[in-house]
């Protein structure tokens, strides 16, 4: 070859991320093709067979895949490397007395040069101390000495065998993110969890030994298998974290059924109501589960802001349907979002499909869904709705009693209803179909040209009814019902959102 410099270049060249049989083209001087050796993926590729070369003038130049054998074309996650590979020998020889050319001198300079750096990109590639820093002795143990043990360091920073176990602990690619924590804390935040060690007594005191690690002896890497931890809420209260109410849809005050069609706004199971586009669903009850089928438009529920407190917040529930809070990007089950406290959150299910067991709670980690007793879901419920229909009091088939009242003039009845609960604000009251006032043993049916509500409070309204032929007994008692045969008839109080 042609005398050529060789520069100052390291003898590599890698590729990563490429695709294709190249050209690869590496920037550091060889003197003939068998000067390089290259590797795919850690394997020797051979010279003709896998790959060729092209050598430019100054000993520079570039390789190509064959497409044969282990020279097929790289993929995306293939790692192509080109490094020096000149053997280190010497096969000229000078002569004594001989003709001496100044190109055999600059081939053997050169090959000294080129071997040398080689031997520098080698070592680049071993573990080694900076130059500046102290080493008092970097001997390893004799064989005997490190046999079955680890290397360590002393205090002096010097290599030295260190007692333990050889045996095989095989955890899961889960297990790893946290077997290296520091602290119980950091065990925590790996998992999600936000609240401090002091807070989660089965996590205090962990260090980063595995031996410290007994309180998660035995736990597969799964979520739910995790209860001790990333099922504990991870702020607030253990009861009462759930923000949703009715996400069982087990209550049912307006009595839907079959297919239920909304209108937008209407509600339909207990703070339930069609969005901007209406809302069309069926519904089925399994083990004390009520199941939303979700086939046109969305579902709506407005969380009081009452009820909030200004903190980050994750969304759960189960089934095929997504969800979005506050108008956000829908997804799956498990978003999270802050929210700002006293400030009214609305969830909307987004898409066809079916939906149970919604949750909204303070943290970032979903935790089981919290079951309510029946009448506790009912007396939040209540501060939203009442309806009163038929059967809900009387016994034996008697005309069941809404409002009780007396007669204040003969021609004049007060009718008063309670409030179960203290409504949300004072309520708009409604009431359908047949309606009568039973005084004594007379029973006068109600025309709403008589009827009208005269005084509502958050606790309670009152009916005034007047009926011009008199037919009241001035101080007697008397109450309001609606035709007990027919679910259609009802009284109800609206303070919904």
């Amino acid at each position: 070859m042609t005398d050529i410099p060789i520069t100052a270049n390291e003898r590599k060249a890698q590729f990563t991320g490429n695709t294709g049989l190249g050209p690869f083209a590496f920037t550091f001087n060889v003197l003939v093709e068998s000067d390089l050796r290259v590797l795919k993926n850690n394997t020797a590729l051979t010279i003709t067979t896998e790959y060729t070369v092209s050598l430019n003038s100054d000993g520079t130049g570039s390789i190509t895949l064959t497409g044969s054998g282990n020279g097929a074309a790289l993929i995306s996650s293939d790692i192509l490397t080109i490094i020096g590979g000149r053997q280190l020998a010497r096969t000229s020889d000078y002569v004594q007395g001989g003709n001496l050319f100044a190109g055999a001198l600059n081939e053997d300079l050169d090959s000294i040069v080129i071997m040398m750096q080689q031997l520098d990109e080698k070592v680049s590639r071993t573990m080694r101390i900076d130059a500046g820093d102290v080493a008092e002795n970097l001997l390893l143990p004799s064989q005997s000495s490190r046999a079955n043990k680890y290397l360590g360091f002393n205090a002096e920073g010097d290599p030295v065998a260190v007692s333990g176990t050889t045996s095989t602990l095989v955890v899961s690619a889960f297990a790893e993110t946290f077997l290296d924590d520091g602290s119980g804390q950091e065990v925590l935040n790996t998992l999600g969890v936000t609240s401090t060690v002091d807070n989660l007594n089965v996590l205090d005191g962990i260090t980063a030994s595995t031996s410290d690690l007994n309180v998660l002896d035995d736990i597969a890497v799964s979520t739910e298998q995790l209860n001790r931890t990333a099922s504990i809420p991870s702020s607030g209260s253990f009861g009462n974290r759930n923000k949703i109410i009715n996400g069982n849809f087990n209550i049912n005050q307006r009595k839907v059924s079959g297919t239920v069609t909304l209108s937008a706004g209407v509600y339909g199971h207990d703070r339930w109501k069609a969005g901007a586009s209406g809302c069309t669903y069926t519904f089925s009850a399994s083990g004390g589960v009520t199941t939303i089928d979700i086939t046109a438009g969305s579902l709506v529920q407005i969380v009081e802001g009452i009820n909030v407190q200004t903190g980050s917040y994750v969304l759960s529930w189960s089934g095929t349907a997504q969800m979005k809070i506050n108008g956000g990007t829908a997804g799956a089950s498990g978003l999270t979002e802050s929210l700002t406290g006293g400030s009214n959150v609305t969830i909307e299910t987004s898409g066809a499909g079916t939906l149970s067991l919604v949750q909204l709670e303070l943290g970032s980690v979903p935790t089981p869904f919290e079951h309510r007793l029946y009448q506790d879901e009912l007396n939040l419920c209540l501060r939203y709705f009442v309806r009163w229909s038929p059967p809900q009091v009387g016994t034996g088939g008697s005309t069941p009693v809404f409002g009780t009242g007396f007669c204040s003039l003969s021609q004049t009845v007060e009718i008063f209803f309670s409030m179960p609960v203290q409504m949300r604000v004072n309520p708009t009251i409604g009431y359908n179909g047949t309606v009568g006032i039973q005084h004594g043993g007379t029973i006068t049916n109600i025309t709403s040209a008589g009827l009208f509500v005269y005084a509502v409070a958050q606790n309670g309204f009152a009916f005034k009814y007047i009926d011009v032929s008199g037919p009241f007994t001035i101080g007697r008692g008397c109450w309001m019902f609606v035709n007990p045969n027919s679910l259609s008839n009802y009284f109800q109080a609206d303070a919904e959102l």
